[in-house]
């Protein structure tokens, strides 16, 4: 071998030794990897949270990582023991800041739902709010709302030990939600009547909850489709306060003292309501909590229109809003006045501080459904050598809109009965049954066939991250 291809042979030794290395150190701390994903999907990295990037295929994670799914997308993340996450549209994961160590996954569901299923020699899940050994092959459902965490059990068994030191042994079809300060227990219908309940007995002193229809977590909003109201509402507040005077306005004024809950029949209409919680022997002067109960007379069947709404504003000077239920709005914008010969005519429009200066044709100019998206906007024309007023124009969500559109079941179907129950819901809404999350396709579209309860109302409920919670309500006939 010449000295010169000696020397090329050491150099590429040497640089193959080095890219095997390098490779291995991206390897070091990994606690999985992006395997599949549809969809808009980026990562962010622990030293630098919430500066994200697009996800590509084969991304590692380390402790501190987070991954965010778009309100479409779906992604599987392969873990390092053999376990999976599914993360549904718009979920935000991000594994917790240590190492969980062999048959350990550390990671919290700050947003939307996943799922995770365990390897076949099963593990340990761990969050902020509490852990979950599972037997091999069990799958469970995690689902955020605000400050709670839900842990649904869909296949397997689960033990499960919240922070505040209370454990629970979970089957298929249970569920747990955890709080920094409490927890709830959902069992399945076949333990109930079996000595287990779904809240612990009252012990000497203590007073047993309320029962309800509907359940409020105190500090949320929600809005109640029932089509046969008054609907009765629980108001849970054990997570703050142990006693609270809660006063609902709206309607006739009403205070209502309760321990850890109160439970009251509402009519149609909407209700704010502040808990108070106790002080001794009164009622501390400032609410602690706070929110709003819409009740409609409403069975969720309509649907919203199939056109986008439009509306034509004259820049007057007044202020306008306009409101759209699942399609933006198209919008014309209109000088009512403007000089007859003018032909610079030109529109300016603000948004968030950045102006836009549009060249008009005419005295109006039209905006297609969704080129002007929610919020708030001020426009006027000028030309000729004059200018129109100045209008403040408020595209916002209608708050009446059509959330789900349930088709079935309609009436009073017999308790206990299957039924299918089929609806719609708008973009960016996901939808469960009783608590348990109903998969939806790419339209919204979701059918499943339940059991109707013996008792109580079967529920609907639709959530979205920015715009609340909807409950639709159907009642079983004897």
């Amino acid at each position: 071998m010449t000295p010169l291809r000696l020397i090329l042979f050491l150099v590429t030794l040497l640089w193959v030794a080095a890219t095997n290395l390098a490779c291995e150190k991206c390897a070091v701390g990994s606690v999985g990897a992006l395997k599949e994903k549809q969809g808009g999907v980026d990562r962010d990295f622990a030293p630098e949270r919430e500066k994200w990037h697009v996800a590509e295929i084969g991304t590692r994670f380390r402790p501190g990582d987070g991954l965010m799914t778009a309100p479409r997308a779906t992604a599987l993340i392969a873990l390092r023991d053999g376990s999976v996450v599914e993360l549904e549209g718009g979920t935000l994961l991000r594994f917790l800041p240590r190492d969980g160590g062999a048959g350990e996954s550390a990671f919290d569901v700050l947003l939307g739902v996943a799922a995770f299923e365990v390897a076949p020699q099963g593990g340990t899940l761990t969050t902020s709010l509490g852990t979950a050994r599972l037997k091999g092959g069990s799958r469970v459902t995690l689902e955020r709302f605000q400050d709670t965490l839900s842990l649904s059990v869909e296949r397997g068994a689960a033990d499960v030990a919240a922070i505040d030191g209370s454990s629970f042994e979970l089957e298929a079809g249970e569920r747990v939600v955890l709080a920094e300060n409490s927890v709830k227990i959902e069992l399945a219908e076949r333990r109930r009547g079996q000595g287990t309940e779904a809240h612990p007995s009252p012990g000497p002193g203590e007073t047993s909850l309320p029962s309800g229809e509907v359940d409020v977590v105190a500090g949320t909003s929600l809005v109640i489709h029932d089509p046969e109201p008054p609907v009765k509402v629980r108001l849970l507040f054990g997570a703050i306060c142990d006693e609270a005077t809660v006063r609902l306005s709206g309607g006739s004024p009403l205070e209502v003292r309760g321990r850890r809950a109160i439970a009251e029949a509402l009519p149609q209409g909407t209700y704010s309501y502040a808990v108070h919680c106790s002080e001794g022997s009164a009622a501390s002067p400032e609410p602690t909590q706070s929110g709003t109960i819409t009740v409609l007379a409403d069975a969720g069947a309509i649907a919203p229109p199939s056109q986008a709404p439009s509306a034509l504003i004259e820049l007057n000077g007044r202020q306008y809003t306009v409101l759209y239920q699942d399609q933006l709005p198209q919008v014309t914008l209109r000088w009512p006045d403007a000089p007859a010969d003018a032909t610079d005519l030109k529109l300016h429009l603000s948004n968030l501080g950045r102006t836009r200066t549009l060249s008009a044709s005419s005295s109006s100019y039209g905006f297609a459904s969704g080129a002007l998206a929610e919020g708030t906007y001020q426009a006027y024309f000028t030309g000729g050598g004059s200018s129109s007023a100045k209008s403040v124009i408020a595209i916002a969500f209608d708050p009446a809109a059509p959330i789900v559109t349930l088709s079935s079941p309609m009436g009073n179907p017999v308790s206990g009965s299957a039924v299918t129950v089929e609806g719609s819901a708008l973009p960016g809404w996901t939808v469960a049954l009783e608590g348990q999350p109903l998969g939806q396709d790419d339209k919204g579209h979701f059918s499943v066939t339940h059991k109707m309860p013996e008792a109580g109302p079967l529920t609907v409920e639709a959530s979205h991250p920015e715009r609340g919670r909807h409950v639709y309500l159907r009642r079983p006939s004897r």
